[in-house]
């Protein structure tokens, strides 16, 4: 799962023991991946450990309670109080601002082409 937030960037997924050589324990535990230096704690906190990795395609990575994962993220909903993500970011943050507007533009970029097939599909069958 993809969560995009102020403060950090995650792919959070199941922790697997086999593929991880990290202490946790399966079905309790998720593995939170971020790709900036800073965000895993910044969002959940110094009580898990943030470990650096060269050798996988996300360098920070923690595993930490299911539980903590999602009292965490509702927390984060709670405090939206902007009403565009974009301009939400900080100028300052060009590192983060960059990253997201890629992001962005992937995204609109996939909603274009679907948009076009849908068009297709209903030129062809209307």
């Amino acid at each position: 799962m993809y969560i995009t937030l102020r403060k950090g960037f995650f792919s959070i997924v199941r922790y697997d023991p086999e593929m991880e050589d990290l202490p946790g324990e399966p079905g309790a535990h998720l593995l939170v991946r971020a790709r900036l230096r800073g965000d895993i704690e910044r969002v959940f906190g110094w009580d898990y450990p943030v470990h650096e990795t060269l050798k996988n395609d996300y360098a920070y990575r923690a595993i930490i309670p299911n539980e903590v994962v999602a009292r965490t993220l509702v927390r984060e909903l709670a405090q939206v109080n902007y009403t565009n993500f974009k301009s939400s970011i900080p100028v300052q943050d060009e590192l983060r601002l960059g990253f997201y507007a890629t992001i962005w533009g992937a995204g609109m970029d996939a909603q274009e082409r679907e948009q076009r097939r849908i068009k297709q599909k209903r030129g062809r069958h209307g």
